[in-house]
């Protein structure tokens, strides 16, 4: 027992002793100005923090304008997800309160052919209402309903006018800080005071970052007018799925040369297994899972056992490629519950890639399914061949917003 313990203080030992030693990640200093909170171009306002916000817009104009249906009755929706029911509401200018329209149950009325159905209910005159609570949610939904004396009958637009308060728990994205979008502009309004934590936001006087941070992909990447989107220096570099050349004069254009596999997609939309596909031109070589086919010397086959009702379907070996006459490829695969199939063939074609605002270039794989392989080389505007696997291969690629260059922040 003795033993046993010593084991465990010297186990402790041992880990604080290399925690220690671990330097400390430092996350990226993400205020503006020495500011947390902030706002961009089109009042979207970052918080730069881990924690969940309250965010209330309070008293918001809202306007609707709906048809009344074929039997005169206009209605509109509301449900306290996102904000308390208002006290009041108003259709054309006349304003009831809320609270003290006429309930009813929860399917009032049909509209057939233009005839009103009452459902076990008293027929309505003036306006009513319903009301349903999701028992798993606990959200609560009101329907308020205006008669047609109230609209002026069958397909008739009426406004319905009313003053919200909207209440939202906001959480932090994977990178640590929220955006709260625009709330005046999204939704077109120009009334209302916004609330963070039931502290007032004045958005006037927010400082505005020209270039706010971005979160993609659990990454941060942070903006600068100055930046060069170089990795280590080197101007050319590869993620797995691109290539990138910065350095270029922004909005020019590149030929770029490949001489690499690309892939193709066989969709699978039957029960039984046959995926079919067309080339343009027959590849010298298809790759499918651990076997490849040489086009040229592969026999040709009847099309008209290119379907599951063909008695010669079932009979044509599993997991396997064939060609038609006609310069169709079917797959027969074992696996019913594949959706989709993916084939890789050498290409050599040329594109014509753009440089962006910011004056780099983003070179994509023909193979989107892989990315580069070993052996596949490009060139850009009649160089020598690069051969990509060979280039500095980066973690992160760069992004390009409105002119400025965004790079993963360490």
């Amino acid at each position: 027992m003795r033993n046993y313990r010593l084991l465990i203080l010297v186990g402790v030992s041992v880990a604080s002793l290399f925690s220690g030693l671990l330097p400390a990640i430092a996350a990226p200093d993400l205020t503006y100005s020495g500011a947390s909170t902030y706002k961009d171009a089109k009042d979207n306002i970052y918080i730069i923090s881990g924690l969940e916000k309250k965010v209330t817009y309070a008293n918001v104009a809202v306007n609707k304008a709906p048809y009344s249906d074929a039997c005169g009755f206009t209605s509109i929706r509301l449900s306290d997800s996102d904000s308390p029911f208002p006290s009041d509401i108003a259709f054309n200018g006349t304003s009831n309160t809320v609270s003290s329209i006429a309930m009813v149950n929860k399917s009032p009325y049909k509209c057939v052919n233009g005839v009103v159905e009452w459902n076990n209910t008293t027929p309505q005159t003036s306006v009513f209402q319903t009301s349903v609570t999701n028992i798993n949610t606990n959200v609560k939904v009101k329907t308020i309903y205006y008669p047609s004396a109230r609209t002026g009958g069958a397909f008739k637009q009426g406004l319905i006018a009313y003053t919200a308060n909207l209440v939202k728990n906001v959480k932090p994205n994977a990178c640590g800080f929220i955006v709260i979008p625009g709330y005046a502009n999204s939704r077109k309004q120009t009334s209302g005071t916004l609330s963070i934590s039931d502290s007032p936001i004045n958005i006037a006087t927010l400082p505005v970052n020209p270039n706010p941070p971005d979160c993609i992909g659990g990454k941060t990447l942070t903006g600068s007018a100055a930046a060069v989107a170089t990795f280590n220096g080197a101007s050319l570099y590869r993620t797995t799925k691109a290539v990138y050349y910065a350095g270029l004069t922004p909005n020019s254009l590149n030929v770029v040369g490949y001489d690499a596999l690309s892939s193709k997609t066989f969709s699978i939309a039957n029960t039984c297994g046959m995926a079919t596909t067309r080339y343009s031109k027959d590849p010298t070589s298809i790759k499918i899972g651990a076997n490849t086919y040489t086009p040229a010397t592969m026999p040709l086959t009847s099309g008209s056992l290119f379907s599951c009702a063909s008695p010669g379907y079932a009979a044509l070996t599993a997991n396997t490629l064939y060609r038609t006459f006609l310069g169709e490829y079917m797959y027969k695969t074992s696996d019913l519950t594949l959706k989709r199939l993916v084939a890789e063939s050498p290409s050599v074609v040329s594109r014509n890639i753009p440089v962006n605002a910011c004056g780099f270039a983003t070179i994509p794989a023909l193979n989107t399914a892989n990315g580069f392989t070993a052996g596949d080389k490009v060139t850009i505007n009649g160089s020598t061949p690069y051969s990509v696997t060979t280039l500095p291969l980066s973690p992160n690629a760069p992004s390009c917003k409105n002119g400025v260059t965004y790079l993963v922040s360490s």
